[in-house]
């Protein structure tokens, strides 16, 4: 399957604006390139803030904070190409990278039946963040993704030479995500990049000797398993891992062929 990568479109995001029809439907924001709904929210959902302040009371001096953005449930990845600055790889074998990630993503992402052109997406330069529409089952996004994201890099890297073979570490939660016209934030984005970057978790990918190395959070993990979805939990294990101001559980992947290095734990705390 040949795909190209996404391409990002300048402008800002869309939203969802209210239709006397439905009661939501997308609306693309004045000056958007891009034609197709990337964060649909809940039903029922609260209507997106103004981008218009609200008015000042008589006498008042500043100004007003317009009221909240809208706020989803959903599950969410992120992506770190390994390694993406070493000095064997020049800027061609760097964007070369860029495209394998992108067209594998797409890929992985079909033969798992999940919606690649329905996720909202940010270029993190050496990786990427995935957030999945609210309604599509979260265990996707671990066991059936990782497997299948795992074989198409492996396929990718046979006939690769040393600089251009990719590695990847992933991280995987779940949680509350707002958007706005800059992007998206939520206390759950910023923990799944704590996860993602915990020195733990880099030593770990580092030690196992595979394409993909994934972390899963500790309420992902937890969700999954109470709703008896599709998951290997002798495939997982657990971590405590530390980054900045968060310390947290966390639950490795062990991929087929992979090894667990020192800092994961034995079979037993699966």
């Amino acid at each position: 399957m040949s795909i190209q990568p996404f391409d990002r479109q300048p402008g800002p995001p869309q939203v969802f604006g209210p239709t006397a029809a439905s009661g939501w439907a997308p609306a693309t924001v004045p000056g958007s390139a891009q034609g197709a709904a990337l964060f649909p929210p809940p039903a029922p959902a609260p209507a997106f803030a103004s981008a218009t302040p609200a008015p000042l009371p008589s006498g008042a001096v500043g100004f007003a904070y317009p009221a909240a953005v809208a706020r989803v449930y959903t599950a969410m990845l992120a992506f770190d190409i390994v390694s993406f600055t070493d000095s064997r790889r020049d800027e061609e074998v760097r964007l070369l990278l860029r495209s394998r990630l992108y067209d594998e993503l797409r890929d992985a992402f079909t033969m798992t039946m999940l919606p690649w052109d329905g996720c909202y997406r940010e270029d993190r330069g050496d990786g990427v963040l995935v957030i999945a529409p609210p309604d599509v089952p979260p265990h996707l996004l671990m066991d059936p993704l990782a497997h299948h994201l795992l074989a198409l890099l492996r396929r990718g890297n046979r006939l690769a030479g040393e600089p251009a073979r990719m590695r990847l570490r992933a991280a995987a939660h779940s949680g509350h995500v707002a958007r706005d016209a800059h992007g998206v934030v939520g206390s759950a984005v910023d923990h799944m990049f704590r996860l993602l970057d915990a020195p733990l978790f880099r030593e770990a990918a580092a030690g196992s000797g595979t394409e993909l190395n994934m972390i899963v959070s500790d309420r992902l993990y937890e969700e999954v398993l109470a709703e008896r979805g599709v998951l290997f939990p002798e495939r997982y294990r657990r971590v405590e891992v530390s980054c900045k101001e968060t310390t947290a559980r966390g639950w490795v992947w062990l991929p087929p062929g992979g090894r667990p290095s020192g800092a994961v734990e034995g079979p037993d705390q699966a």
